[in-house]
């Protein structure tokens, strides 16, 4: 589906305006609703899913590709000895 600029533009607003209200606590789950990982699994609680919707923390301050390099650097400096530089 190929969407107009002014499409693009509107999704993102409202996608950075969600983030925004997430970010501020404004948004929370409706009292009472359930939602489930899947058939048989246990209901979600609310600090499940508001961690899903908050995404990555925002004081890494870093963009994708850097936070993943990140990680591996931090994990291969824990788990692969023979990684580590001289």
């Amino acid at each position: 589906m190929n969407r107009t600029q002014k499409e693009q533009d509107e999704i993102r607003d409202w996608a950075a305006d969600l983030n925004r209200q997430v970010e501020l606590g404004e948004i929370r789950p409706v009292p009472g609703a359930k939602v489930y990982r899947g058939e048989h699994a246990e209901a979600m609680t609310g600090d499940d899913l508001l961690a899903i919707f908050e995404g990555r923390p925002r004081e890494e301050h870093l963009n994708t590709s850097a936070l993943i390099r990140k990680a591996v650097a931090e994990y291969l400096g824990r788990h692969h000895f023979s990684a580590r530089p001289a």
